[in-house]
């Protein structure tokens, strides 16, 4: 489960992006701590066949 916390854009600019080949699915995880004493609060999971590669779309 995901929690929202309503930090600004210009808070944090940071989104790591996780892939899981196993169960086909993307991660995006935003850390608004940027000294890593807490764990990421904000995440989203979507199946990979949903997302879009903008690099090949260049």
């Amino acid at each position: 489960m995901s929690t929202i916390d309503h930090t600004s854009a210009s808070d944090s600019d940071r989104i790591d992006v996780l892939y899981n080949e196993k169960q086909q699915t993307v991660t995006f995880v935003a850390d608004h701590d940027e000294n890593g004493t807490r764990p990421p609060t904000e995440w989203i999971t979507v199946p990979t066949e949903i997302t879009v590669d903008l690099e090949q779309h260049r």
